[in-house]
This record gives structure tokens, C-alpha cells and sequence, in this order.
């Protein structure tokens, strides 16, 4: 009972708290989709310039004319006089690309020489324009000459490759779902934590309401739950409104990313389950570690400084877990590592029960050890009343080398 009338007072006292509504709230409702959005159109507007540009190509050499028939056809290509250094040009500006061609043998047959610049889009475009002109040159001279000798296609190409690619626009958009939900929840969850840890701890002893609630006449263990369910309820609901925002805003951006106004993905039950349970207990764990490391500080300013490593710490796994992250037991072991893992194997609609359970586990010990670890630190009455100067390496040292 004392624990849930603390526990509504923080919530309440953080509904009065602009910094808190915002970051808690509105951030992950609105800022991240929105960003997101804003890089897939920033995406797609350069890539439809860089295909809308005019590449600037020079031809040197002995050229044959029907490659420069080829690249005079082409509406994109601009085809200008060979100046003296072609790589100085390609490296200047002056020119996109530049096509060397080197006679081989009295023939005709040339080897041709391409310069670009792959650091420059435009350099890059052109290059891929060249290489397309030469491919349906080579194509069409290899077809005339075999037909002129009698020689069938099937004898001299010997084999064709041809590409069937099963993957639906439902799975690619899982796999790119798969890659941003994970990391982005993680990141909101901590930051929707980040400000009511602060506000919790260090915020009441700068207000110097720290000790009213110590003398309040109600067991310390039951002080630390509610502080930690109300850090811990801040950060569930910045993840699970980022997570529903993504949800709304993803075919959209999908679309646009893949072309294709017809972007169909949804998540199975079983996926909207596993994803709101895994942002609890992600909330959870990322809660009870704030919480161990905010007891120490004595001020927000102090308090900022003293949580602002921690979420380096906490975003940690965002660069651990990539698409080609195999989901092993040894990775179930890892908290918050394990929870990103299973969020990106049930987007693709993958469960592996065994290691969904096993990761579930780790990440209640872990929550247990952090509040545990918690509550032996406000037994000290240096912590509880703020007098203390250091931090927990400090106070380790102290206490465990008596």
C-alpha cells in the first residue's frame, strides 16, 4: 500500500514537470518517425538528382563508333572533346568520367580504360552509365560475330545466370523493420528514463524534499520501489509510444524506400505481444540501472553528468546487434543484447522459445541484482542523506575492504 501511494505521488509530480512530459511523451510520439521520414525523403530526393543529372563524359582513343553511337543515344550522357590528362580532369571536376581507348591489335579490338571518381555521386553515376554503354556494345558485337560464323549463342556463352529472388516486398520490409525498431526502442526507452531518474533522486535533493519523504514513516525498500516503478514506467511508455509511432509511420517510409506503393507489412500478435513484453522488461532493467547510479548524485547538474555515461553504456548493444547477429544461448546471456534479439527475430516472425525464455530470465536477475544493489546502497546513511561525495567504484571500495 505505501509503495502504490508513492508510486502515484511520483507520477503525478512528473505530469507537473515540462522537461519530463516532453522527453517521456511527446519525443518518442512524434520527433523519431518524424526523423526517420525526413531521412527517407532526404534519401530518395538525392538519389532522384544524382539520376537526373547529366554526366559529363570524354572519350580518348581510338573509340569504336558504335560505342560512341551508343553513348551519343544516351539522353544522360554529354559527350565533350578529350582533354589532355583525363585523370586530372575526372579529378577536378571538369569531367564525370573519362573512357581511355587503347588499341590491342590490328583488328580493331581495343582495351578500354575507365576513370572516375567514386567518392563523387556524380562520378559514380556517370561510371555506371559507361559500363552499361560498353555492356550492350560487347553484348551486340558478340551476337553479330557469332551469327556471322555460325556459331549458336548457347556454344559460346556455355551458361546463363538468372536471377529468381523469393524474398516478397513483405519480407525485405520485415528485414528493414527488423533493423530499426530494435535499436530506436532501446534508445527511447532510455531516454524517456533518462530525465525521471534524474528527477527522482537528484532532483529531490536539490529541491530539499529528499529527506521529507525519507521521514515519512514508511520502510526505505518501499521509497526505492516506488521511484523505481515510476523511472520504470517513464521509460515503458516512451518505448511503447515510439513503438506504436514507427508502427503508423513504417509503410509509408517503406514505400517510399522501396519504390513500391504497394509495401504491405504487419506484425502477427504473437510479435505485438513479444515487443510490448520485451520493452517492459527492457524499461525494467534500464530503470533499476539508472537508479543505482542517480542514488549518488546530489544535484540535476551532478545528476546529468553522473547518467549521461550510463547511456553509452545502455545503447551499447545497438552496435552489437546487426542483421547477421546469430541469436545463440551465449547472446541470450547478455541483457539488453538478448531483448534486441528477440524483438528482431519476432518482426521477421521468428521465435525461438527456448532462448525468448532463456533471455527472459537473465533480464528479471539482472533487474533483481541492480535493485538489490540499490537497496544495499541507500543502507548507508552517508548515501541515503546525500552527504556522501563519491561513487559506487568508491564506495565498493570502502565497504567491502572492511
Amino acid at each position: 500500500m505505501d509503495v502504490w501511494v508513492l508510486y502515484r505521488h511520483e507520477l503525478r509530480s512528473a505530469l507537473r514537470e515540462p522537461g519530463i512530459v516532453i522527453n517521456s511523451l511527446l519525443v518518442p510520439l512524434a520527433l523519431y518517425p518524424l526523423l526517420l521520414w525526413l531521412m527517407s525523403s532526404g534519401f530518395l530526393l538525392a538519389v532522384g538528382q544524382a539520376a537526373a543529372m547529366t554526366s559529363r563524359v570524354a572519350v580518348q582513343g581510338p573509340a569504336p563508333p558504335k560505342l560512341l553511337d551508343a553513348l551519343r543515344k544516351d539522353p544522360k550522357v554529354d559527350l565533350q572533346p578529350p582533354p589532355a590528362d583525363l585523370a586530372a580532369a575526372v579529378r577536378s571536376g571538369t569531367l564525370d568520367a573519362g573512357l581511355d581507348c587503347q588499341p590491342l591489335d590490328p583488328a580493331g579490338n581495343v582495351d578500354l580504360h575507365l576513370v572516375c571518381d567514386l567518392s563523387v555521386d556524380r562520378s559514380a553515376m556517370a561510371r555506371q552509365r559507361v559500363e552499361d554503354a560498353v555492356d550492350g556494345y560487347r553484348g551486340g558485337w558478340l551476337k553479330d560475330e557469332s551469327e556471322r560464323r555460325g556459331i549458336g549463342s548457347s556454344i559460346w556463352e556455355g551458361f546463363r545466370i538468372k536471377l529468381f529472388d523469393v524474398a516478397a516486398n513483405r519480407d525485405v520490409a520485415a528485414y528493414i523493420v527488423a533493423m530499426v525498431v530494435p535499436a530506436t526502442t532501446l534508445l527511447m526507452v532510455t531516454l524517456g528514463a533518462f530525465h525521471p531518474a534524474i528527477d527522482a533522486t537528484a532532483g529531490e535533493r536539490e529541491r530539499s524534499t529528499w529527506e521529507t519523504t525519507l521521514g515519512l514513516g514508511v520502510p526505505r525498500r518501499a521509497i526505492l520501489i516506488a521511484k523505481y516503478l515510476y523511472v520504470a514506467t517513464a521509460g515503458a511508455v516512451a518505448g511503447l509510444l515510439n513503438m506504436s509511432a514507427l508502427g503508423l509511420s513504417t509503410a509509408s517510409m517503406l514505400s517510399g524506400l522501396m519504390r513500391d506503393s504497394t509495401v504491405q507489412f504487419s506484425v502477427s500478435p504473437w510479435a505485438a505481444v513479444t515487443l510490448a513484453l520485451g520493452t517492459v522488461v527492457v524499461a525494467l532493467l534500464v530503470a533499476a540501472m539508472m537508479l543505482v547510479a542517480g542514488v549518488f548524485a546530489r544535484s540535476f547538474k551532478e545528476g546529468q553528468g553522473v547518467l549521461s555515461p550510463m547511456l553509452l553504456v545502455i545503447t551499447l548493444p545497438m552496435l552489437l546487434v546487426t542483421p547477421h547477429t546469430v541469436f545463440t544461448w551465449k547472446m541470450a546471456c547478455v541483457p539488453l543484447v538478448n531483448v534486441m534479439l528477440v524483438f528482431r527475430d519476432a518482426l521477421q516472425g521468428v521465435f525461438h522459445l527456448d532462448l525468448v525464455g532463456l533471455s527472459l530470465v537473465v533480464s528479471l536477475g539482472a533487474v533483481g541484482a541492480a535493485l538489490w544493489l540499490a537497496l544495499w546502497i541507500l543502507q548507508f546513511e552517508e548515501v541515503a542523506s546525500g552527504s556522501y561525495a563519491g561513487h559506487l567504484g568508491t564506495l565498493l571500495r570502502e565497504k567491502l575492504s572492511r
